[in-house]
């Protein structure tokens, strides 16, 4: 019996979604022991794990796959906008890790996903005032 790319990428989704809720929800219990007057950022959390936790994973196929390993000068240069968008990606993921509100936007509109467009609409109306250019600073003190 062989395993199909439609098994594995079932696994990969669901592993990577696990860790990553696992994650959102460590990073929120710290920021609500050390933040208390800030409001809860599960979902910004998770859509930053799940992006890094995804691309790693797909990275790792890749490479596990041989794709990576490739060397005409035609396939580096088609692997160029890609890793272009998975450097962005990685860049948006990190800044919403750190309550960044560009971020947050940043990765959303890179997910080219309307649902998660719409959804983020509303959840970045209730916090857009809390977050900021930079990190909520420790105590809950919150500039706008």
């Amino acid at each position: 019996m062989t395993i199909g790319v439609n098994t594995i990428s079932v696994v990969v989704v669901a592993v990577t979604t696990v860790i990553s809720l696992a994650l959102a929800y460590r990073g929120n219990r710290y920021l609500r022991d050390n933040s208390p007057g800030v409001q809860p950022f599960v979902w910004g959390y998770f859509m930053g794990w799940f992006t890094l936790t995804t691309l790693g994973a797909g990275l790792v196929l890749l490479a596990s796959f041989g794709t990576l390993t490739h060397r005409s000068d035609a396939h580096i240069l088609s692997m160029v906008p890609w890793a272009v968008a998975v450097g962005a990606l990685c860049i948006a993921a990190a800044m919403t890790l750190r309550r960044q509100r560009w971020g947050l936007v940043g990765l959303s509109f890179l997910m080219m996903n309307p649902v998660i467009w719409l959804v983020n609409v509303f959840y970045l109306r209730n916090r857009w005032d809390e977050l900021r250019v930079g990190p909520v600073p420790s105590g809950g003190k919150v500039d706008g």
